[in-house]
């Protein structure tokens, strides 16, 4: 714990030191930490069968705040492409974790 407390100080150390010319790469690499933070979960919960002590109602409080953020995204900003993009990739990947508590039992035990 104290590891990734540390490597988070260290990153934002890291971006607060950086040139505003490279600011905006820290937003495009956005998706890419989303897809680090959820893929491993669908992929585990599609290989044991089961979705296991993850909760459905924190899974659809994410998807309802992802969901207001892409609406609200689209009604202020408009037309922002590379935005639209990264707030519909945690959209629908959080839609694919509220599809497999309903496709797939909570008890792994049930699962097997």
């Amino acid at each position: 714990m104290l590891g990734v407390s540390t490597a988070g100080v260290l990153l934002h150390a890291v971006l607060w030191l950086l040139p505003a010319r490279w600011q905006s790469l820290v937003a495009q690499a956005q998706p890419i930490a989303m897809l680090w933070g959820y893929l491993p979960q669908i992929l585990l919960n599609a290989r044991l069968g089961c979705t296991g002590s993850l909760s459905a109602v924190t899974t659809a409080a994410r998807f309802a705040g992802c969901s207001i953020r892409l609406a609200t995204t689209v009604l202020r900003i408009g037309d922002d492409p590379w935005l639209l993009a990264t707030y519909g990739l945690a959209a629908s990947l959080t839609a694919a974790l509220l599809a497999q508590f309903a496709l797939l039992p909570a008890n792994c035990a049930a699962a097997s």
